[in-house]
C-alpha cells in the first residue's frame, strides 16, 4: 500500500517537468558557434520543428550566509522565443512570468533550501567561478533539479562578458 502511494504521488513529476515547464524535446550543445548559422537553416527548413531557442546555458552556485547549491543558469538570447520552449510558472500565484532585466528568477526548491524569498538578494557564481551579488526578483515552479534564469542584459551586466550561445532548445511539432 505505502508503494502505490509513493508511485501516484510522483508518477506526474516527469510530466510536470518535462511537458509543462519544459516544453522541449531536445537540447543541441555547441562546443563553439562556427557552424551555427548553418543549423539554424537546418531547424528552420525541417518540417518537423515547431521552434528552438539560443540559450547560454552555464553550471553555477546560489549562494548566502545559510548555505549554497549546484545550480544550471540558463541565459536566452531572445526572451520571446524562450517562452516558446520554456514556462516560468510564479510559486506565489500560478501567473506566467516573463524575464526581465531586474534580477534573477530562481527555481521553488533552491529558494526553500536557502530559505529567501522574492526582493532577498543572494551570491550567484557563474561557470567562470566569478560571484556576483543579485536580487530575486521571481521564485517559480520546478520539479527536477535547481535553476536560475535571467535575461541576456542582465547576465553581461553582472558579469562583463559578452552573451554566447552554447545550447538550443528544441521544440518538436506534434506528429
Amino acid at each position: 500500500l505505502t508503494g502505490f502511494g509513493i508511485k501516484d504521488s510522483i508518477i506526474d513529476i516527469p510530466t510536470e517537468q518535462y511537458g509543462n515547464i519544459f516544453k522541449y524535446e531536445s537540447t543541441i550543445s555547441l562546443s563553439n558557434t562556427d557552424g551555427l548559422n548553418d543549423l539554424e537553416q537546418y531547424l528552420n527548413s525541417n518540417e518537423n520543428i515547431e521552434n528552438y531557442n539560443k540559450i547560454c546555458a552555464t553550471t553555477g552556485k546560489l549562494k548566502n550566509e545559510n548555505s549554497d547549491y549546484d545550480v544550471t543558469i540558463f541565459i536566452p538570447e531572445q526572451i520571446q522565443e524562450f517562452e516558446n520552449v520554456c514556462n516560468l510558472i510564479s510559486v506565489a500565484n500560478d501567473e506566467k512570468l516573463s524575464l526581465s532585466n531586474d534580477g534573477i528568477i530562481i527555481t521553488d526548491k533552491v529558494a526553500e533550501f536557502l530559505n529567501v524569498k522574492v526582493g532577498d538578494t543572494v551570491n550567484l557564481k557563474n561557470g567562470d567561478d566569478e560571484e556576483k551579488q543579485v536580487k530575486i526578483s521571481n521564485i517559480v515552479e520546478n520539479y527536477i533539479s535547481h535553476y536560475v534564469y535571467m535575461s541576456k542584459s542582465t547576465y553581461e551586466s553582472l558579469y562583463g562578458e559578452e552573451y554566447s550561445t552554447n545550447v538550443l532548445l528544441v521544440q518538436n511539432k506534434d506528429i
